[in-house]
């Protein structure tokens, strides 16, 4: 049969394209090869500056810096589990970094057993102030936020805890943080929920806080504000006016070193001036209207704006005396 052109043209090309195929299955077999052989030796780290070339016997070495993670943190390998299961965690032990703390002391007995008693190491059972607290919070927030980005929620609980330290005296900050960090972990482990630490838990902030010490400036008895900041605070020697006393230094004088055994002698406990008039203290409760001693007083009622320090009145007035009770 004769050939047709078309056909022949048709073979010509599928022939090509098989050769094309094959070419290329032996390039990239060669290339097998030669990754193959490279992976198999080992690196090597060359010092350019010194010359020094340096065989790290290992495969597909890279070096980087520490300074690249900066929030990693070196804690034991159980600790951080326990943290990234959501367990509660001692903060006091974050601060103690061991690798393995030892909670069982043994004892030997007569007889040639050993017991093993809990250990309560004394570090891991006080109350932490407020700058450890916030130093071995800081760990384990690093820690969650390896896995997760909870930065912010973690930034608004300690701004929280903060604001309690600073309103409550003693350690009603701690005691509310582990209420809240062990209901948390029973919440974990419970329902599998994660609880958002941002959000303040009212009723047990209430039965924390209830019955404790609020703390108050000591010279004016405000809640806004610590003594060292108030703003009746005497100042001898600056130039605000609204801080300084009043009174005549014709009849008055400030006490003199040695007086009373005070540590500062010019004030007294609360720090306010300490006055006197012909030999006796000047009464600071009686000035402020605080004082309700009266003639059982064992200090001066005298008025320091008068120019002969003469008072009518030798205690505060009854208005006075019915808003203190």
């Amino acid at each position: 049969m004769p050939e047709i052109p078309a056909l022949t043209q048709l073979t010509t090309s599928l022939n090509n394209m098989e050769q094309t195929v094959q070419n290329q299955g032996t390039l990239i077999q060669s290339l097998l090869v030669r990754e193959s052989n490279i992976i198999s030796q080992p690196a090597v780290v060359s010092d350019i500056n010194n010359g020094v070339h340096h065989d790290t016997g290992s495969y597909h070495t890279t070096k980087v810096s520490s300074g690249m993670f900066p929030h990693v943190q070196a804690v034991a390998p159980n600790v951080r589990k326990q943290i990234l299961e959501g367990k509660y965690i001692n903060l006091a032990t974050l601060l103690n970094n061991q690798e393995n703390v030892q909670d069982y002391k043994t004892v030997d007995e007569s007889d040639g057993s050993v017991l093993l008693i809990k250990h309560r190491d004394p570090r891991l059972q006080r109350n932490l102030s407020i700058q450890e607290f916030l130093e071995a919070f800081n760990i384990y927030k690093n820690i969650i936020c390896e896995k997760q980005d909870r930065r912010i929620e973690f930034d608004m609980y300690i701004q929280d805890v903060i604001d309690i330290s600073a309103r409550y005296k003693g350690p009603v900050f701690y005691e509310y943080h582990k209420a809240f960090a062990n209901k948390v972990a029973a919440i974990k482990l419970t329902h599998g929920k994660v609880v958002d630490w941002s959000i303040r838990d009212e009723k047990l902030y209430s039965s924390i806080t209830s019955g404790q010490i609020i703390k108050e400036c000591e010279t004016c008895g405000s809640l806004g504000h610590l003594t060292a900041v108030c703003q009746t605070l005497p100042s001898f020697g600056q130039s605000n006016n609204r801080s300084k006393p009043t009174y005549n230094q014709t009849h008055f004088q400030k006490s003199q070193v040695g007086s009373n055994d005070r540590v500062d002698s010019n004030t007294d406990i609360r720090g306010r001036p300490v006055l006197f008039f012909r030999g006796r203290e000047v009464c600071n409760n009686f000035l402020s209207g605080k004082c309700f001693k009266g003639t059982k007083c064992s200090f001066a009622h005298v008025n320091t704006r008068s120019s002969t320090g003469a008072t009518t009145n030798s205690r505060p007035s009854q208005e006075q005396a019915q808003a203190k009770n």
